[in-house]
């Protein structure tokens, strides 16, 4: 691909900064070489054997102590050739994982891989993984892919030419200080969870450090009103190109100006004012050794209004920094901290609300809760996160006799639940398609419903048509308030579940 550098009158300079080695070598070290940085053993057990050669005292641990699935000829030797072997028994899924062989000051990584797809070695493209077999060990090279949250775990994204899969776990990723941008090779088993495959508990085999790096960034978030974030970048390469925007953000997000400087550079970008919800874009900034491209990426946010959602438009959105503001009913509470909402747009599924702040601990299934969150989603399962309750309206579940007995109030509501029939009382009506007009009956009374809304947020008058079919004798769950109309109790109300 043919770059666009900038100031090329510094290309000598950085030219000579290239001489700098870039890859944590694991096969090439001074005092220790092997002839191979991975043994592959046969899934159906059996023992596989690597040279080693050291300059010097070594000795071997594993990385996970309690990995014991393998078994090492030695682990600790003198300086010398040595021949050392690995065993493991039959297994039905494939598994990894590695040692650390050290020797006068230097570490040599060898992973240790049964049932790995290719006896050879061969690398497999994430397109091949992503539909590959469950239990497979796979070896994949690529470039480690930024992520909205890099966890302590190790889970990651890698990507190729032809496409990305995740990393879920790796055992030993405190050890190898990876980064947006790197060139990695990783092995694992592969694992499918929701339809998403996943190398899960992986090895990585070798890191291969990107020679430009994003350090910092002055207003990554940027008002709503706009602004200019500046984008601190290190370059061991030839040149920094053009930043590259996405697309779809070149309406709101342009390229400003670029400062270099011995080593590096500053580039600005400009946001326009933002009238709707938060928003985001990854830029990518792109250098070359002269033979091979390297990549880094930096992400500008800009703050937005909040957005004002029904359960199935917060569905439909993308993951991101937009708030949205939420009004509907808690379905469950799980007893960690998280609970579900529904509303009439999403009468037979919930989403969760992950670790919200401001919860009382007098919440409960029914209350009617308004939040502040942003659309999150982890592995297929969608979620509101970072959120903030707003308002928390309680809901009392009473029998319909107490429901009766109770003050009348628009603010004060109520769960009742009863079956339903056509009621015997003076000014009734007889509708169960449209708005809802019905008597509802428990073993303590009988009340008449005057009006069910499809759901919290349903429109009146449209009961059928968003989604609720009621029938005559009918087991339901409303919210209502209580009111009195000619001496005719009455319970206005959202519809919320039928019951067996």
């Amino acid at each position: 691909m043919k770059l666009r550098y900038i100031l090329p009158a510094l290309l000598a300079f950085v030219m000579m900064l290239t001489g700098c080695s870039s890859e944590y070598t694991v096969d090439n070290l001074k005092s220790v070489q092997v002839s191979s940085s991975y043994v592959a053993i046969n899934k159906g057990g059996g023992e596989t054997e690597i040279t080693l050669k050291a300059q010097g005292d070594w000795y071997i641990e594993r990385v996970d102590s309690k990995d014991l699935w393998f078994t090492m000829s030695d682990s600790i030797g003198t300086a010398g050739e040595t021949t050392l072997k690995f065993s493991a028994p039959a297994t039905d899924n494939g598994r990894s994982s590695s040692v650390k062989l050290y020797c006068n000051g230097e570490t040599q990584y060898i992973n240790i891989l049964q049932g790995l797809a290719s006896a050879e070695g061969k690398l497999a493209t994430c397109a091949e993984v992503n539909s590959g077999v469950e239990g497979t060990i796979y070896r994949i090279k690529g470039t480690v892919k930024s992520v909205q949250e890099w966890t302590k775990y190790g889970n990651w994204y890698i990507q190729d030419e032809t496409g990305s899969t995740q990393i879920y776990g790796t055992t030993n990723f405190k050890d190898f200080d990876i980064e947006p941008g790197d060139e990695v090779v990783v092995d694992g088993p592969l694992a499918f969870y929701n339809g998403n495959a996943e190398l899960k508990n992986a090895t990585i085999a070798s890191v291969t450090k990107s020679l430009i790096k994003v350090d910092s960034i002055d207003n990554q978030t940027l008002p709503k009103e706009g602004g200019v974030a500046v984008v601190h970048i290190t370059c061991k390469g030839q040149g920094v190109s053009l930043p590259e925007i996405p697309e779809e953000a070149k309406s709101w997000l342009s390229y400003s100006s670029t400062r270099s400087y011995e080593g590096g550079a500053t580039v600005s970008f400009k946001a326009t004012p933002n009238e709707g919800g938060a928003r985001s874009a990854t830029v990518t900034f792109r250098t070359t050794d002269g033979e091979k491209e390297y990549t880094s990426e930096a992400t500008i946010n800009q703050n937005g209004g909040i957005v004002v959602a029904t359960l199935s438009e917060f569905r439909a959105a993308e993951v991101g920094d937009t708030q949205y503001r939420f009004t509907g009913i808690i379905s469950k509470l799980d007893g960690k901290g998280n609970f579900y909402v529904t509303d009439y747009s999403d009468l037979t599924g919930e989403v969760q609300v992950y670790k919200p702040t401001g919860l009382p601990e007098t919440a409960k299934v029914g209350d009617i809760v308004t939040i502040v969150g942003k659309r999150a989603q982890y592995k297929t399962t969608i979620e509101f996160s970072d959120v903030t309750v707003e308002n928390l309206q309680a809901v009392e579940a009473v029998s319909i006799n107490e429901f009766r007995s109770k003050a009348d109030s628009n603010n004060a509501y109520y769960m009742i639940s009863g079956k339903i029939s056509q009621s015997t009382e003076a000014n009734t009506k007889w509708d169960l398609e449209k708005y809802g007009n019905f008597a509802l009956t428990d073993e303590s009374g009988t009340v008449y419903v005057y009006g069910v809304l499809a759901g919290w947020g349903g429109t009146k008058g449209k009961l059928k048509e968003q989604g609720v079919t009621l029938e005559d004798g009918d087991n339901i769950t409303i919210i209502a308030t209580k009111s009195t109309y000619k001496g005719l109790i009455e319970a206005v109300g959202v519809f919320i579940s039928k019951n067996n």
